[in-house]
């Protein structure tokens, strides 16, 4: 079985700190690690803002690291709100 095909369902504390504010990221080793926006968009290494292809909204790229090897990996997130 390949578990890189789609992440696990997000932890249940998603709902205690407000709907979408928590998201999962897929590292090159395939561990998924959760992030919260409110936490991650303060402190994280931000990037240029970019334009989603596909919707055509800005995201901010944000450079976070692995929970479970410490790889790093660039994420795109809306963090319109989370600063």
């Amino acid at each position: 079985m390949d578990d890189t095909s789609s992440p696990p369902p997000s932890p249940s504390s998603t709902h205690s700190n407000g709907a979408g504010s928590i998201f999962g990221v897929r590292c090159k080793n395939g561990h998924v690690s959760y992030f919260d926006k409110h936490v991650v968009c303060k402190v994280s290494i931000q990037m240029p803002r970019t334009v989603d292809k596909q919707t055509g909204k800005e995201l901010d790229e944000l450079l976070l690291t692995c929970s479970s090897c410490g790889v790093e990996m660039v994420a795109h997130v809306d963090c319109g709100g989370y600063r």
